[in-house]
């Protein structure tokens, strides 16, 4: 009976399935029989009936096949995928590209949709992604865009499917070839011929409408090198993995001259920066392994930035992007040495850190280095003022600080030499700094009795050296701390000193005020 049933719907299947191919056939063979020089009203007709008559004819028999057949599915997909492929290449040896083309997108279409019906999972993943190259490739030697167009929206169901079904599971799986490795491999490799098609068609300016689909493709390979990266590299390598990444992919768009990549490694290299502000890696390192780590981290944000200073981007976007990682990358820097470092030595790095930025900004004439070296001698300010001067307990740091305060006065001389509008200020900046913090040393280090007498001492070094070097601002300087200087001796050293120090007060700045004012005096006649 059961046999007897089964027969009877295999009858009913190959009945309706005999109707519905007839009248697919009916609706097809025109498509076949028109010629280039037909009507084009007709060949319209045409291209809409075959695509309704495609839409219904697969609904049905599919319909019809998953009742009966159900196994038989694929095989059907499949089979009518490349008779529509045959179509389309009768179609072109006609000349009715219009229909032939209509013919290829449903075959392939086909043969794509096929897939998951035989395979799944990464499968079909990776039977896609080896697809899609081909598909791109056909588009281009057919030169149509419409097939180059279906490609865009295969790529985007694979970058849908691949990547949030693969990031699914951050699992570290070692550099082994696991089959999700492999996959990944393959997407790399697909997507990136797939970019360097375009990139071709693109530089011979052949495309027409299509030249962002380049960096789409060069953006969705390095995707999915990122997520390889990520997938292989244990947890503890993955801020030096990704710092490394970040170096190459700029220096591959640097020798294939593609902005995309290069955009993509300040992508990556944020990724970076968060990593070492969190202090991510803290749990896997010791204090001086993790210091190192960070140290060749950041190194790379300062070659990428010095290496995108010696070329000539043409989107300015690009400079703006980079000055923004410097920037990034100097303050990530202080970060670090401040949570890595001993206290004792977070001052003085953060010192050298600023006076080698504004050497070497003096030296290649970077403006922007130039204020950002400026900008870190802000927060070594702040930190002399308020931290520093309490930590006293031996000579070595009080020279420490006394080194400090000298690098002020030298980024002072350094910023001076060529400093002109805008940079007067800064040169300015740093000298007032300088000459603050000493003045601010002097009171709250010395005694009480020497005060007077330090500043006044301090006073008449920065005239001597303001007509040495014949610097008015030094001079304008010293004059400010003498006249503290006066201030200090009439209305606190009157009253409050024993007589002896008041003696030695008085006749030692009366000594230094008449060296000054000869000095001074001498000068403007030489002047004159």
């Amino acid at each position: 009976m059961l046999s007897q049933t089964m027969s009877v719907s295999e009858l009913k299947f190959w009945i309706n399935s005999a109707f519905l191919s007839l009248y697919w056939v009916t609706f097809s063979i025109p498509g076949l029989l028109i010629k280039k020089d037909g009507i084009k009203n007709g060949q319209n007709l045409i291209l809409t009936s075959n695509l309704f008559n495609f839409g219904f004819y697969l609904l049905l028999s599919l319909s019809q096949i998953d009742r009966v057949f159900p196994n038989y599915k694929f095989h059907f997909i499949l089979s009518l995928g490349l008779i529509y492929l045959l179509f389309a290449y009768i179609n072109n040896l006609r000349r009715v590209r219009n229909i032939s083309l209509l013919n290829t997108c449903l075959g392939l279409a086909l043969l794509t949709i096929s897939v998951p019906f035989k395979t799944s999972g990464y499968n079909t993943t990776l039977i896609w992604t080896i697809e899609l190259p081909l598909i791109v490739l056909v588009g281009f030697l057919s030169n149509k865009r419409a097939i180059r167009i279906f490609g865009l929206i295969l790529a985007a169901v694979l970058l849908n499917k691949s990547l949030f079904k693969i990031a699914d599971s951050w699992i570290f799986a070692g550099a082994s070839l696991t089959f999700d490795n492999i996959v990944l491999l393959v997407s790399i490799a697909c997507f990136g011929i797939a970019y360097g098609m375009y990139k071709y068609y693109r530089d011979k300016k052949l495309l027409n409408g299509e030249g962002y689909l380049a960096p789409f493709y060069a953006i969705a390979s390095t995707m999915y090198l990122v997520l390889f990266v990520w997938k292989i590299s244990p947890d503890a390598g993955l801020t030096l993995s990704f710092a490394s990444l970040a170096l190459a992919l700029y220096f591959l768009g640097f020798f294939i001259r593609e902005d995309t990549y290069q955009f993509v490694s300040l992508i990556v290299l944020i990724f970076v920066f968060f990593r070492v502000l969190f202090n991510i890696d803290e749990r896997y390192f010791s204090d001086l392994g993790l210091f190192f780590v960070h140290l060749i981290a950041i190194s790379v944000f300062f070659i990428i930035y010095f290496l995108q200073r010696t070329l000539k981007s043409k989107y300015k976007f690009t400079d703006y992007a980079w000055n923004s990682l410097m920037i990034l990358g100097a303050f990530v820097f202080m970060f670090m040495l401040f949570t890595d470092l001993p206290s004792d030595f977070i001052s003085l790095s953060w010192g050298t850190l600023a006076i080698i930025a504004l050497i070497t900004a003096v030296t290649l004439k970077d403006n922007f280095l130039r204020i950002i070296a400026s900008i870190l001698f802000l927060p070594l300010f702040i930190r002399l003022v308020f931290v520093e001067e309490t930590f006293f307990s031996n000579s070595l740091q009080f020279v420490t600080y006394l080194v400090l305060i000298g690098l002020f006065f030298a980024a002072y001389l350094l910023s001076n030499t060529s400093a002109s509008g805008s940079k007067k200020i800064e040169s300015l900046s740093f000298l007032i700094s300088g000459s603050f913090l000493l003045t601010f040393i002097t009171w709250r280090q010395m005694p009480y009795e020497w005060i007077t007498l330090s500043w006044g001492t301090e006073g008449a070094v920065l005239f001597l050296l303001g007509f040495v070097s014949k610097d008015r601002l030094c001079r304008y300087a010293g004059f400010s701390i003498f006249s503290i200087t006066l201030l200090r001796l009439f209305l606190v050293e009157l009253s409050g000193l024993e007589t002896v120090y008041k003696v030695i007060s008085f006749v030692v700045l009366g000594i230094l005020f008449l060296v000054v004012s000869f000095i001074y005096n001498k000068y403007s006649l030489t002047k004159k």
